[in-house]
C-alpha cells in the first residue's frame, strides 16, 4: 500500500513533502526559541508589540510578493528564500550565541524573516498542483494535511526538549540546517512550468508587479463564484477564531483542573486534524462534498453548545477533537474545490489573497472575542458562538453559489477543458 502511494503521488511530491516536514521542525524551533529568547531581555508588552506588527507582516506581505510567483520560476525563487532563510537562522544562532542582544538588530532580524518566509510562499503557494497530475492533487492535498499536521505536533515536543537540554542559540541553528535541508530538496524536484504569455512581457520589473498584482485582483473581482465562496468560507473562519481563546479562558479560569489541561486540548485538536484526514475518503463514499461540509460545520456549532452546558474535564479534551475534524475536513473540501476553478497562471495570487482574506478574521474574531470575555462568561460565548455558527452555515450554504462551488468535479472541468 505504501509502495502504490509513493508511486501514485510521483517523486517530487514525496521529495519536497520530505523537506517541507524537516523545515516546519525548525520553524516550530524558531517560534519557540523566539519567544523564550525575547522574554528574558524585553518586558512582554514590548515582545507584544514586536511579535504584533510581525504578524501584521506575516498576514500581508504573501499577497504583495505573489505576482513572482505567477511570473518567475517557482523553484528558482523557494532556492532563493531558503537559502536567504537559512543565512538569516545562522545569524539569530550566532546572536544568541554570544548573547549579543541588540533591539536594532533585531527589530531588522525579524522583519526579514517574515519577508524571507514570504518570498518563499510566493513560490510554494499552489505548488501542488504543478507536482502532481490533476487527477491526483485531492489525494496529494491530503497527504500533504496529515505530514503538516503531524509536523506540528511533533515540532511543538522536539522544539521545547532542544530549548530545554541545549539552550536557544541550538534551536536556531537546528532551524538553519532545516533549511539546508529544504533548499536540496527543492533543487532536486522538477516543477511544471507556467505556460502563459504574461511570462514574455518585457517591461520594468516594478511595472510588472503592480501590473500582476491588480491583474490577481481584478481576477478575482470578475470572478463572482470564487469571490463570494471567499467571503463566505472567511465569515465562517471569523466564528471559528475566537474556540481556541474560549476554551483556553476555560481551562485557565479553573483552578481545580491541572496545568497539562491546556497542552492536553492542543494535543486533541491536532489528533482531530488527523482523524479527520484519515476519514475524509470514507466520509465521501456516502456523502457528497456539499453535504459533508454543511453537516460538519454544524455538528461544530452543536459541539460548542454542548460544551457550554458540560464544561466537565473529558468535554474539555473530547469535544476539541471535533473541532480539529471538522477544521481539517472542511479546509481540505474548499481547497480540492479551488484547485478546479484556478487557472495554473494565478494560483500564487489568488491563494495569498483568499488566505489574506481569510486570515485577516482570525485577529478580527479572537479581538472580539477577548472582549465579550471581559463582560461574560465564556460558556455564554460558547452557546452563543454555537448558535450563530449553525444559523450562518445553513443561510451560506442555501445559496446557490456554494451549491455550484461544491458540486463542480474534474469531469466538469476536464468538459469545460474540450469544449473551450
Amino acid at each position: 500500500m505504501i509502495t502504490n502511494l509513493l508511486n501514485h503521488l510521483g517523486r517530487d511530491f514525496w521529495i519536497y513533502r520530505l523537506g517541507q516536514f524537516f523545515s516546519g521542525l525548525g520553524d516550530s524551533c524558531t517560534q519557540v526559541a523566539l519567544y523564550w529568547w525575547l522574554l528574558q531581555h524585553l518586558s512582554p508588552v514590548q515582545v507584544g508589540t514586536i511579535l504584533s506588527i510581525s504578524m501584521i507582516a506575516d498576514i500581508f506581505l504573501p499577497p504583495l510578493l505573489a505576482p513572482l510567483g505567477d511570473r518567475y520560476p517557482r523553484k528558482n525563487l523557494m532556492i532563493l528564500a531558503s537559502s536567504c532563510q537559512l543565512v538569516l537562522a545562522a545569524v539569530f544562532a550566532f546572536v544568541a550565541y554570544t548573547n549579543f542582544f541588540s533591539l536594532p538588530l533585531i527589530l531588522t532580524l525579524i522583519p526579514l524573516y517574515y519577508l524571507f518566509k514570504s518570498l518563499f510562499l510566493s513560490g510554494a503557494t499552489g505548488l501542488l498542483a504543478f507536482l502532481v497530475p490533476r487527477e491526483r492533487y485531492n489525494e496529494g492535498l491530503r497527504q500533504t494535511q496529515i505530514i503538516n499536521t503531524i509536523g506540528m505536533v511533533i515540532g511543538g515536543v522536539i522544539a521545547g526538549v532542544v530549548l530545554h537540554k541545549f539552550g536557544v542559540s541550538k534551536a536556531f541553528f537546528l532551524d538553519s540546517i532545516s533549511f539546508l535541508i529544504l533548499m536540496i530538496a527543492v533543487l532536486f524536484i522538477s516543477v511544471r512550468k507556467i505556460d502563459s504569455n504574461t511570462q514574455k512581457k518585457k517591461e520594468h520589473p516594478i511595472i510588472l508587479w503592480k501590473n500582476d498584482l491588480f491583474d490577481g485582483i481584478k481576477f478575482i473581482q470578475k470572478n463572482q463564484l470564487l469571490l463570494i465562496v471567499s467571503l463566505m468560507i472567511a465569515g465562517l473562519n471569523f466564528f471559528f477564531a475566537p474556540f481556541t481563546l474560549v476554551v483556553s479562558t476555560m481551562i485557565t479560569n479553573n483552578k481545580v483542573w491541572p496545568a497539562w489541561t491546556l497542552g492536553t486540548f492542543q494535543t486533541s485538536l491536532a489528533v482531530g486534524s488527523l482523524l479527520g484526514l484519515f476519514l475524509l475518503n470514507r466520509l465521501l463514499k456516502n456523502l457528497s462534498s456539499s453535504s459533508l461540509f454543511i453537516s460538519l460545520v454544524i455538528v461544530e456549532g452543536v459541539a460548542a453548545i454542548i460544551m457550554s452546558a458540560f464544561t466537565s474535564l473529558a468535554s474539555i479534551l473530547l469535544i476539541p477533537m471535533v473541532f480539529g475534524i471538522v477544521s481539517a475536513v472542511t479546509t481540505t473540501l474548499v481547497l480540492r474545490q479551488l484547485n478546479l476553478f484556478v487557472p495554473d497562471s494565478y494560483r500564487s495570487r489568488f491563494f495569498s489573497i483568499f488566505e489574506l482574506m481569510v486570515r485577516l478574521m482570525n485577529p478580527l474574531g479572537v479581538f472580539l472575542g477577548g472582549v465579550f470575555l471581559s463582560n461574560y462568561q465564556p460558556a455564554t460565548l460558547l452557546l452563543m458562538n454555537g448558535i450563530l455558527l449553525i444559523i450562518f452555515t445553513i443561510a451560506v450554504c442555501s445559496l446557490s453559489y456554494f451549491k455550484t462551488f461544491m458540486s463542480y468535479t474534474l469531469a466538469n472541468f476536464q468538459e469545460k477543458s474540450v469544449t473551450g
